[in-house]
């Protein structure tokens, strides 16, 4: 069974899609964004466009016990919001913006894995 959450960023406006759950279901859930060919990977995300032109980014994470899976996904997922808003780790303040991000979604996503 996959668990998704919703986390909304009002300063950059996105929102991010944070599921957990078996690979297996992600797939079977997910069959139009999932790749069957990662089958053993501990975590996926990715860049998606809505029907209604809503941007957003999936981020798949096998156990959010795994840290290093989770900070893994979290750094794809900023890269992604960011870069689609301009911003580079190499731009004035570049650096310093994508680690706050990567610290609050990283907070955002353990905070819904716990239920706070």
């Amino acid at each position: 069974m996959i668990t998704d959450n919703a986390i909304w960023n009002e300063v950059f406006k996105y929102t991010f899609y944070f599921s957990t759950g078996s690979e297996e279901d992600f797939v079977d859930e997910y069959n139009d964004i999932a790749d069957d060919e990662e089958k053993e990977a501990t975590g996926r995300s990715g860049y998606c466009l809505s029907d209604n032109a809503s941007e957003y980014v999936y981020l798949y994470i096998k156990s959010v016990k795994d840290l290093g899976a989770v900070s893994h996904e979290v750094f794809h997922a900023v890269s992604t919001c960011l870069s689609h808003r301009g911003i580079t780790p190499q731009s004035e303040d570049g650096e310093e913006t994508y680690a706050y991000m990567v610290e609050w979604l990283t907070n955002r996503i353990l905070e819904v894995n716990n239920g706070s």
